[in-house]
């Protein structure tokens, strides 16, 4: 029988093909990228004028609550389409008529928790008790998340971030000769962190990213940027990035944030470049001290260890990612959780 997916993604922007900022929506479309190649059924719930390579459920632009929306286009097409199993990346879905219809139906739903804690505390409705759904399952995107979130949600499995690698290809022998901070703007991501640090290494960086906070931009990093040593470049598309990272000596990722599975990271070492990032999050899964970037706790620290970072192998960098992260292998693991969960749905049915 031929399996079919429903993906319901976030509802923030339209899937495109060429995202700047989205880290979710990517894992949305690539997991329906690698589903269609596969001959697999693959849907997605998405807002009208979204791009992908299966078939879309466009979820309209209402003025009033778009998740709600989003349920009511799913319950309709539940009542005419058979699925095997709904994968949620969006925000709490139980609440609505599409979920009491997967409960009654024995439709498994799988909700990848992407977030922190306290992020999904504020978005959860922890009103439901979730004991009592037999239909919904929960997995994580790293250890680090799973540890933090066990208390909250019964974790079914820890599924890696993927990206796709063929996008991506190391640089060897090349000029490498400034820092890189990519991410959104706001305080906790640190560029202003990165700043000081290549500041005090006496390396140029180049800033990329999307400002969220435009009083954080204003106080704590235009006034440094002087388009020699500090260059701002706003926010990046997929295509355009690449080149940035392949040349970048190293990816500064020194912020605040607990990121549980950042693909920064990871899309940094697919283009073989090493990562200097704070010892924080999911990043100690992703990065290998010495080996494919430098781990650290203080600017201090990593002062007094830039010089391992000649000693790291460009090609390591991107052996990490083609063997652990990968969109291909996230795919498969998704596709072998959905399978377990399908067959756990019918030993309980019967």
């Amino acid at each position: 029988m031929k399996l079919k997916v429903l993906q319901l993604a976030p509802l923030y922007k339209p899937l495109a093909k060429e995202i700047g900022y989205g880290s979710i929506e990517r894992i949305v479309m690539g997991l329906d990228s690698e589903f269609t190649k596969l001959g697999i059924d693959s849907y997605i719930s998405a807002l009208d004028g979204s791009n992908i390579n299966g078939k879309l459920l466009t979820c309209p632009n209402v003025d009033d609550d778009l998740y709600k929306a989003q349920g009511e286009v799913v319950l309709d097409f539940l009542k005419k389409q058979d699925i095997h199993i709904i994968h949620i990346h969006r925000r709490n879905f139980l609440r609505t008529r599409a979920f009491d219809f997967c409960k009654t139906k024995n439709i498994p739903v799988l909700y990848t928790l992407h977030g922190l804690a306290d992020d999904l505390l504020k978005k959860f409705d922890f009103s439901v008790d979730i004991s009592t759904l037999h239909n919904l399952f929960f997995n994580a995107v790293s250890y680090y998340q799973a540890k933090n979130l066990s208390k909250l949600f019964p974790i079914e499995e820890i599924i890696h971030n993927g990206i796709d690698i063929t996008l991506y290809s190391d640089v060897v022998n090349q000029k490498r000769d400034y820092f890189l901070s990519f991410g959104r703007l706001n305080k906790e991501k640190g560029a202003h962190i990165a700043i000081q640090f290549a500041k005090r290494c006496k390396v140029p960086l180049i800033i990329a990213g999307n400002v969220v906070d435009q009083d954080y931009f204003r106080s704590s990093v235009q006034p440094y940027i002087d388009n020699v040593n500090i260059k701002f470049l706003g926010e990046l598309t997929d295509q355009k990035k690449i080149p940035i990272y392949q040349h970048a000596i190293a990816v500064l990722m020194l912020g605040e944030y607990n990121d549980p599975c950042p693909l920064v990271a990871i899309e940094t070492l697919a283009c073989g470049t090493p990562v200097i990032a704070f010892k924080r999050g999911g990043i100690p899964e992703i990065v290998e001290d010495g080996i494919t970037g430098l781990l650290i706790n203080s600017i201090d620290e990593g002062l007094k260890k830039l010089k391992y970072l000649d000693k790291i192998n460009y090609k390591e960098c991107r052996k990490k990612v083609t063997t652990q992260f990968s969109l291909k292998r996230m795919a498969e693991k998704y596709l072998a959780l959905y399978s377990k969960l399908i067959e756990k749905i019918k030993k309980r049915s019967t």
